[in-house]
């Protein structure tokens, strides 16, 4: 059996905001676990919506622990720093190995 790659066959969402990345630049992404993935997914487009950032995309793929590891794309537009939505999100519940990446490849 082919060992799979995370996200090569989880949900994606993507947004109107992603044809903006060529002019603006940069997309970040933050990545977690969580047992819980449809309140915690919906829990951190919610903070990235607060925050004013610019949502490009989301990915969510099981993981061989009986968790999921999730992604969210965005631009970070405004004066919040990106550091703000990680450390926002991992104080959900059930969230762990919170990891903020900046200047992520699409």
């Amino acid at each position: 059996m082919r060992h799979r790659q995370p996200f090569e066959e989880g949900s994606v969402y993507p947004a109107a905001a992603q044809d903006m990345t060529k002019e603006l630049g940069v997309v970040h992404a933050l990545r977690f676990l969580t047992p819980d993935p449809l309140n915690h997914c919906a829990r951190a487009l919610d903070v990235v919506r607060r925050m004013g950032f610019d949502f490009i995309g989301l990915q969510a793929a099981h993981t061989s622990n009986d968790s999921f590891l999730v992604q969210v794309k965005f631009l970070p537009v405004g004066v919040l720093s990106p550091q703000v939505l990680a450390e926002r999100v991992s104080t959900f519940v059930g969230v762990s190995e919170v990891e903020l990446q900046v200047g992520f490849e699409r």
